[in-house]
């Protein structure tokens, strides 16, 4: 996949786009396979400055393992800037043709220009923003839908500042210090600026009627929802894809709270309200949500697909003998089954636990649509035998270093970022014994791979040694962090991620070694072992 950033500093290309805004445009539904088209001016005093653009281009890709977004750093050049004058920048970004509505996110600095839009084939958007009035400005054709969000975005955040933080304890008195009692906690609040700090004892029964409740009303989207009915410019089928993202993304809130409420129930040994949770999840909340997607149509992707794969996870947790694959076959249908099924190989593929074969497995029982084309992707890349993108990092004597280089051993290669507990964790209970088991192995190396920004954090990091170590051979991804390529090609998005290379330079593994040190072991003996062995088996 190929996207063209152009960056241009003319103020003559801003009123070539500024033009545009007079041609009258509509969205073509009859042909949905179509590009998105942004043009920005940036109003600032600073020389040099950067926008950093996330883009999901599909609903698939916002599940939670799915493929990592593209990912670009925008360095604008001075444009009309002169020794810190008032000026401006201009930029200019396309993607490939999609077919499905996508997520955007643009941010300037710690300026959150737009954040998780959804955006349509065909959209052309035109953005102005004045850095040191904070204004921002929208245009071109798909303006009003932009605008929409973008209140929406601002309701929201209100909404979010003017409520309440709420901090749950088993103990009030844990919460409190020097003798201060609930009273003079919330009496000191008054004098203080910024949301309100409320302590709420754990009552599991309690906090399950209460959220129970809120899904059922749904009454905090009561405001947002209203704003949304009374925007009369936007095409119906655009106001409909927004309405669903508002309720997906309420109800994956609530599915994250009715986990909250089974740990804490189980925490406090209370089974009454730990099986009423399931209860209510299983025969009650995902019938509702899946019933809401039998209007669909084919190649759609199911409107609350997030929170029902959330809550799917959840009561995974609740019942570990469960056959998850299984479930979902035997009590979903059609579309969206299969996109259950891939939502969760992409989940089992972050978490490195996997193999290629299981994750293979799952894709055979996947039947058509664009869910089973991103799987297809996914594991076309990843399949035994394929050679490995020879991309570039730098060595800790600041080399460069290709993965082609170091043909003739395996490589095992581990990714990390400073400050990652799990990736420290992984190293020393996992990394660190293997690293020692094959210290004499000619036939195998060790490779850091660092998503570190700065060349300072990386050397900061193995200088820890909580993450690597000398015996290991440590690269660095050349501060582009998880933007490198190797990242988002390999959709290693979950850290620690894994990869095997065979001697040849073909991918052996992507998946399946984030274990124990000793199973880490036995499959890299595995693979390792004479191939003309008749006792030889890849587990």
């Amino acid at each position: 996949m190929k996207y063209s950033i152009l960056i241009c500093h003319s103020f003559f290309l801003l009123l070539a786009f500024l033009c545009l805004c007079e041609v009258a445009f509509s969205r073509q539904t009859d042909q949905p396979d179509l590009p998105i088209t942004i043009f920005g001016q940036i109003r600032t005093v600073e020389p040099s400055t950067e926008v950093n653009l996330e883009f999901w281009e599909n609903p698939m890709n916002v599940q939670s393992g799915a493929p990592a977004p593209l990912t670009e750093l925008i360095k604008l050049t001075d444009g009309t800037l002169h020794q810190g004058t008032y000026g401006s920048t201009v930029f200019n970004w396309t993607s490939d043709s999609i077919s499905q509505p996508g997520r955007l996110t643009l941010s300037l600095g710690y300026k959150m220009l737009i954040n998780d839009f959804l955006v349509f084939p065909g959209d052309s958007i035109q953005l102005y923003f004045d850095e040191y009035s904070g204004q921002l400005v929208f245009g071109g054709p798909a303006q009003s839908h932009f605008n929409l969000q973008n209140e929406l975005q601002n309701l929201q955040n209100r909404l979010f500042f003017n409520s309440p933080v709420n901090i749950h304890t088993y103990r009030l008195e844990s919460m409190l210090r020097n003798g201060n009692s609930y009273e003079d906690f919330q009496n000191i609040q008054k004098n203080n600026f910024g949301r309100k700090v409320n302590i709420e004892i754990i009552d599991p029964p309690l906090m399950l009627e209460e959220l129970i409740g809120k899904i059922k009303s749904m009454k905090e989207l009561d405001l947002m929802l209203s704003l949304l009915n009374e925007n009369n410019e936007i095409n119906p089928q655009v106001k409909n894809a927004i309405r669903n993202k508002l309720v997906d993304g309420r109800l994956t809130l609530y599915a994250k709270s009715l986990g909250t409420i089974l740990r804490y129930s189980t925490k406090l040994q209370d089974s009454t309200t730990y099986s009423s949770a399931l209860e209510f999840i299983e025969n009650e909340f995902i019938p509702d949500l899946t019933s809401k997607g039998n209007e669909m149509e084919s190649g759609d992707f199911h409107p609350y697909l997030t929170s029902i794969s959330e809550l799917l996870k959840i009561t995974e947790g609740a019942y570990p003998s469960r056959n998850t694959v299984g479930h979902i076959t035997g009590n979903f249908k059609d579309e969206l089954r299969d996109q259950l099924l891939a939502s969760t190989i992409f989940l089992e593929y972050r978490r490195g636990i996997s193999t290629d074969n299981r994750l293979r497995d799952i894709a055979s029982s996947i039947n058509q649509g664009p869910a089973k084309e991103e799987v297809n992707r996914l594991l076309e890349k990843t399949k035994t035998g394929v050679p490995v993108r020879h991309f570039e990092f730098t060595g800790e004597s600041g080399e460069n270093i290709s993965l082609d280089q170091l043909k003739g051993q395996y490589l095992f290669i581990y990714t990390y970022f400073d400050g990652c507990n799990a990736s420290s964790s992984y190293y020393n209970k996992s990394i660190k014994p293997v690293a020692e088991y094959f210290s004499d192995s000619k036939d195998l190396r060790i490779v850091s791979v660092s998503a570190d920004r700065t060349k300072n954090i990386w050397h900061s990091s193995l200088e820890s040694k909580n993450y690597s170590d000398t015996n290991i051979l440590n690269l660095y991804s050349k501060d582009k962090g998880v933007q490198h390529p190797f990242f988002s090609y390999y959709n290693l998005i979950g850290f620690p991620s894994q990869m095997l290379i065979d001697p040849q330079g073909n991918i052996a593994a992507v998946s399946g070694f984030n274990h124990t040190a000793e199973e880490i072991i036995r499959r890299l003996e595995d693979f390792m072992a004479p191939k003309d062995n008749p006792d030889h088996i890849i587990h």
